[in-house]
């Protein structure tokens, strides 16, 4: 310090000296001395609920503002695709089931006599064409093969309507007013649902949603979704990448696109996403498939190094042990997730679709 310094800091040191000389202890001591029991208070009980209270807002503002995002995420809208490249097709338009959302898709009727209706039921994320262009070859596959086709736009997604997606847990309904478009045009009797990632999450629990039989139907509770159709109108299940929970399909999402998403969003998003959606708790999707006995084909993709966490071997595993004769698979290893099980190799992913349908569905 210089010299300017050392003389303002002795003055004030002589100023401290004299004013404690002449001010009243008393005085000094209450200044000095906050009471104790105050500060306990303060410091052990409320400074924590303050912060708790803080950390809890923000936790929920951080929870509710990712998941409306990843929820209302533009739509992809559909590729630019000659009318050449598909099979002779019409336009599909119908509403959700219960609701005022049109939907909007295409109706490709079977190039011989058919044998049943196949309902494709894309992923978050993407629309009525999974797999862009290539997607025309499995129209292509099923209407060679006696099967019509109804490919649609879920809510939120393609030409369909509506403000926002929720990786199946409200896309169910969509799936229920598809079987229903398809009773009134087409000539078959059953369905046969093909779901795509978190498509896999809305066709099972549509299923799950129909009356099991015409005496349950009748016995539903008026609260309860009615139809005139039950759940023996689903003929059998074409599962790609199917999981344990639809919250599976929100976590992936969370890890890859949100911040934090790996240590916060996703334990926290999902909860938010079942609240949008107007649903209960997580749903077990293992558990449901396992209550079923129709004949299931899962299609999905086995890590290099194989895990106890993985959820979709968890998911096939467990089918396989409860119905061994009414399930069939076709897998790849690959580390890679941006890559599909489709893409990978086009031709043995067909083949594997066609022998489940000349075992089970022909």
């Amino acid at each position: 310090m210089d010299n300017l310094e050392i003389l303002i800091f002795l003055s004030l040191c002589q100023v401290w000296k004299e004013w404690r000389m002449f001010m009243p202890r008393r005085i000094i001591y209450k200044i000095k001395r906050v009471p104790r029991s105050r500060s306990i208070v303060f410091r052990f009980i409320i400074l924590p609920i303050i912060i708790i209270a803080f950390l809890i807002v923000t936790l929920g503002v951080y929870t509710f503002y990712n998941a409306n995002m990843i929820m209302r995420m533009a739509p992809k809208q559909l590729d630019d695709i000659t009318n050449n490249i598909l099979p002779a097709y019409s336009i599909a338009s119908f509403q959700t089931f219960g609701g005022v959302t049109p939907l909007s898709g295409w109706y490709f009727p079977a190039k011989k006599t058919p044998v049943s209706t196949v309902i494709l039921v894309h992923s978050q994320g993407n629309n009525r064409l999974q797999f862009d262009v290539d997607t025309a070859s499995i129209y292509d596959f099923f209407v060679n093969n006696g099967f019509n086709v109804l490919s649609f736009d879920l809510r939120h997604s393609g030409n369909s309507g509506g403000n926002l997606s929720t990786f199946g847990y409200a896309e169910w309904s969509d799936v229920i007013a598809a079987i229903n478009y398809v009773r009134k045009v087409s000539s078959t009797k059953d369905v046969v649902l093909f779901g795509f990632g978190s498509g896999v999450s809305a066709c099972i629990l549509a299923m799950e949603k129909l009356p099991a039989s015409a005496q349950e139907q009748a016995n539903k509770d008026i609260n309860v979704l009615k139809v005139d159709f039950n759940r023996t109108y689903i003929r059998g299940l074409i599962l790609d990448s199917p999981s344990l929970s639809s919250d599976d399909y929100v976590q992936d999402v969370c890890r890859s696109s949100i911040f934090l998403g790996k240590a916060i969003g996703q334990f926290t998003i999902p909860y938010a996403v079942r609240m949008s959606a107007e649903t209960g708790g997580a749903t077990n999707l293992a558990a449901m498939i396992a209550r079923t006995q129709l004949p299931v084909h899962m299609i999905y993709k086995v890590p290099s190094k194989q895990s106890d966490n993985d959820k979709t071997v968890a998911f096939v595993t467990e089918r396989q042990r409860l119905f061994p004769a009414l399930t069939t698979g076709y897998s790849i290893t690959s580390d890679d997730p941006s890559q599909s099980v489709f893409s990978y190799d086009k031709d043995a992913y067909l083949a594997s679709i066609g022998d489940y349908l000349t075992r089970f569905i022909h």
